[in-house]
């Protein structure tokens, strides 16, 4: 099996719509391990965007002076 790599950039519909899609011809052959991740990411992508936040402080390693 070989990977195609695209150098066009998909939308978030278009990305769920190519999930949906690959699932309707391929579930049958696949893993049922796989199937979850694919509906996990089709969950995460078609959700509401996250709100925005107050600008926060960037949190990270302590810095040594």
């Amino acid at each position: 099996m070989t990977a195609e790599r695209s150098t066009e950039t998909m939308t978030t519909p278009q990305t769920v719509a190519f999930i949906d899609t690959w699932l309707d011809e391929n579930a049958m052959w696949i893993d049922s391990r796989v199937i979850d991740f694919a509906l996990d990411v089709r969950t995460m992508l078609s959700a509401d965007p996250l709100p925005p936040t107050e600008t926060r402080e960037p949190v990270g390693a302590a810095v040594s002076r």
